[in-house]
């Protein structure tokens, strides 16, 4: 089963016949569906016949015994009920292994599915959502769509199948007879799950979203513990949890509710539709026009359809609730595709200096903030130079840096590399030759080595270990039993602030970019530690471009004195080249 990221279809379609047709044909699901769609029919039918035959063999024994009938034979009846009994056995159980295997590669599907899509969104956006909704919407969300296909989609078809043969059957033995089935068939298997839906849909979606705070809550309540504990909060907290879990609650019941309505309804209609068979029936049996066993047989026959169309209400109500889940998975899949946003290959220069960077203009606002963070900002890096981005915080250098790296989309102006705005590059290309290490860039709960190996798969441990030495880490590394076997812990939480910043400086190292972005790289480092790092990335990646945004200007330009600083913010969110100046106050060079 091959994924593919870039289609747009999955989660948000998947409870429209048309969008689980589409899943099924990408799962490569189509004809086992099919398989497991026969299956469903054969077993019920089996079923409903099974119900009617045994009914006409016990009225037809009792009549043959009132009658003294030395010529009743009980052999074909009675094969026939252990054949019916055995294809239900063996047809479900066929059936729910074909099913649920189905069920699997489509959950499969979405999930990876899910998975690309989510890797794809832009910064800026994967901020939007909370530390534990994006996982509820992989578990949770995905989950809450595993009854679409064997729970909604295969009862109703195989129930639609059934009806038809037993509305024929009785056809064939009384018109009248077979148009009240019909009726209550109708009434039933598309009028009550009909209603069910619709009294459900806001019970669905609140059990949907319930779900989802719930899950976001326990996650992030287990992330912060040591705060929750430290601080004393914990009864705050789980007055939190118990809303939450009220809130669910209360969904749940009203769900019950509509579960409870739509089976007394369908339980109305069937007894309702069984008497009135029988009592058209027996006047038509007295008449002669069908016998005893037939009429037994035909009671039977609709008391048995009814018990596939029972489940129906109940399976249309938690559709609801996968309905809800579709939308809030479809959310994450609203947007542009991950490859649409560009296709142009990263621009390259002969003589091997990293690419120019071209600002002009820019103007950025983030989502729910009043103010710009970036207004009117323009600035240019040659190839090759080593740039200091440089303002007090929260004058937007962080944000231009996260433009730069493609994570954010300019609201007006352009960001250019060599000429080609980032937007047209194609964002596999974009990260080939752009690095990009972030503030808060993210440490696995895993050991030293797969972290760095993010960047670099098939790096060997030497080069690993040049990386560590680069950012001045050949101490901490020498002092690890494990080595780079060593685990880091749930983001980092192993190492210290100012370890966790140089490792993702040595992974973004490990790429050997054409340009590569530093946001507050010596942030908890001691100056002359910081000083050396700076000197070092400078000195392995010498024809790169890199820009690096810092609160110190005067460290770089002693790591890197032909390095040029950009004051970032200032009037009007305008830039320009703000003067360094040594410890007598004197200017000094700024190189380019």
């Amino acid at each position: 089963m091959g994924a593919r990221p870039g289609r747009r279809d999955g989660a948000p379609g998947v409870t429209t016949v048309r969008g689980l047709w589409l899943l099924l044909g990408e799962a490569g699901a189509r004809r086992r569906a099919a398989l497991g769609l026969l299956f469903a029919c054969v077993a019920a039918g089996a079923s409903v016949g099974l119900v009617a035959l045994a009914g006409w063999f016990i009225a037809a024994s009792a009549l043959a015994g009132i009658a003294g009938a030395a010529t009743f034979v009980v052999a074909y009846p009675s094969s026939g009920i252990r054949a019916f009994a055995a294809l239900r056995v063996v047809f479900r159980y066929l059936e729910r292994l074909t099913n649920h295997r189905v069920t699997f590669s489509l959950l499969s599907l979405l999930r990876v599915r899910f998975f690309f899509r989510a890797l794809a969104l832009p910064r800026e956006r994967f901020a939007r959502y909370r530390s534990g909704d994006l996982l509820g919407r992989v578990t949770s969300d995905v989950d809450a769509l595993d009854g679409v296909f064997p729970r909604v989609a295969v009862p109703t078809l195989a129930a639609l199948v059934v009806c038809v043969g037993a509305v024929g059957l009785l056809a064939y033995h009384s018109l009248l007879l077979a148009a009240v089935l019909a009726a209550g068939c109708v009434l039933a298997g598309v009028v009550a799950p009909f209603l069910a839906a619709r009294l459900a849909r806001g019970a669905g979606a609140g059990i949907s979203s319930s779900r989802a705070s719930l899950t976001t809550e326990l996650v992030e309540t287990l992330e912060g513990l040591p705060e929750v504990r430290s601080y004393g909060a914990g009864d705050l907290v789980a007055a939190r949890l118990g809303a939450a879990v009220d809130s669910l609650a209360r969904a749940e019941r009203r769900a019950k509710r509509v579960d409870a309505a739509g089976v007394s309804a369908g339980t109305l209609v069937a007894q309702g539709t069984v008497l009135g068979v029988l009592l058209l029936g027996v006047p038509l049996a007295v008449a002669g026009g069908i016998s005893g066993p037939v009429l037994a047989l035909v009671a039977l026959l609709a008391l048995g359809t009814f018990e596939l169309l029972g489940t129906l209400p109940t399976a249309y109500r938690a559709l609801g609730v996968s309905r809800a889940a579709s939308q809030r998975l479809g959310e994450v899949f609203d947007g542009p595709e991950p490859e649409s946003a560009g296709r142009r290959a990263f621009p390259t220069r002969s003589d091997g200096l990293g690419a120019g960077v071209s600002v002009r203009e820019v103007r950025f606002r983030y989502r729910g903030a009043e103010r710009l963070a970036l207004d009117g900002f323009s600035f240019d890096a040659e190839p090759g130079s080593f740039v200091a981005l440089v303002g007090p915080s929260g004058s937007g250098k962080s944000t231009l840096l996260g433009l730069l790296a493609g994570e954010l989309r300019a609201g007006s102006g352009s960001v250019c590399y060599g000429g080609v705005p980032v937007e047209e590059i194609s964002p596999s290309a974009l990260t080939s030759r752009v690095a990009y290490a972030a503030q808060d860039e993210h440490l696995f709960d895993a050991t030293l080595r797969d972290n760095l190996a993010l960047a670099e798969p098939s790096a060997s441990d030497e080069v690993l270990l040049y990386v560590l030495d680069l950012v001045g880490l050949a101490d901490f590394y020498r002092g690890l039993e494990a080595g780079l076997d060593t685990p880091l812990g749930e983001g980092g939480r192993e190492v210290s602030g100012g370890q966790r910043r140089r490792i993702a400086v040595a992974r973004a190292l490990l790429r050997r970019p054409d340009v590569l972005l530093l946001d507050e790289p010596t942030g908890s480092l001691d100056r002359k530690t910081a000083r050396a790092m700076v000197r070092r990335i400078r000195e392995n990646l010498p024809r790169a471009t890199v820009v690096l945004a810092t609160h110190d200007p005067d460290l770089v330009l002693d790591a890197v004195p032909e390095a040029r600083v950009v004051r970032v913010g200032g009037s009007g969110g305008l830039s320009g080249d703000e003067p360094a100046t040594d410890r007598g106050g004197k200017v000094r060079s700024r190189g380019l």
